[in-house]
């Protein structure tokens, strides 16, 4: 998100009760963030799993929703 615009690097704002989850999928974890409205962001992480690589990205993204509070 440009600092001071409130808006996230796209331009557009986050409408209603959407969120934007983005992940990096390393060789040891993987790290997931999600942005809310208001600007907020969470962090959750996960190792990674050579042998599935969703079943990584997928438990690092609820280790994120779980700390914002939200149900996957």
């Amino acid at each position: 998100m440009p600092e001071g615009t409130g808006k996230p690097a796209g331009g557009r704002p986050i409408e209603n009760d959407a969120y934007i989850v983005s992940t990096d999928s390393g060789g040891t974890f993987v790290d997931a963030v999600i942005l809310d409205r208001r600007g907020n962001l969470t962090i959750g992480k996960a190792p990674t799993t050579p042998e599935d690589p969703a079943k990584g990205i997928l438990a690092a993204v609820g280790a994120a929703a779980a700390r914002a509070g939200l149900d996957l």
